[in-house]
């Protein structure tokens, strides 16, 4: 009977050991990994360097390397510009800008041949195709 008595218990502290080294080596990789994540900030803090989520959020839209979001955008036509609901012919049209008149752009298509322009006293802002809109042509 003592026999089965200190297998039992031995079996117990068998367990008992496996669970302990099976969560030490965990808790010693948790530890390093957090290690090496602040090393790793702290690094890049002191280096003065931007990650590209910080240069993304601190560029401007691509478009704002063509076109100045600050700078109004005229009709260089001698007839009226269509203006539409999206960036090609295939967008309704909701209004015009007459010549010599425009406004502030606030977007572009990709290819920036469209963009959107805040076209008339009421601020509404509708697409134009930006061959026939120029910058201070007025």
């Amino acid at each position: 009977m003592e026999l089965i008595t200190e297998y039992i218990v031995g079996e117990g502290m068998i367990h008992e050991a496996i669970h302990k080294f099976l969560t030490l080596p965990f808790i010693t990789l948790m530890l390093t990994a957090a290690l090496l994540v602040s090393c790793v900030e702290v690094t890049h803090l002191e280096t003065g360097e931007t990650t590209p989520q910080e240069e993304a959020a601190v560029q401007p839209p691509a478009w704002q390397n063509y076109f100045s979001p600050d700078s109004p955008y005229y009709n260089n036509t001698v007839g009226r510009v269509n203006v539409r609901t999206g960036p090609g012919i295939q967008f309704r049209k909701i209004g015009f800008i007459p010549p010599s008149e425009g406004g502030y752009i606030q977007g572009c298509n990709e290819d920036f041949e469209w963009c959107q322009i805040s076209y008339n006293d009421n601020g509404d802002i509708g697409w134009v195709k930006m061959e026939y809109v120029g910058e201070g042509t007025r």
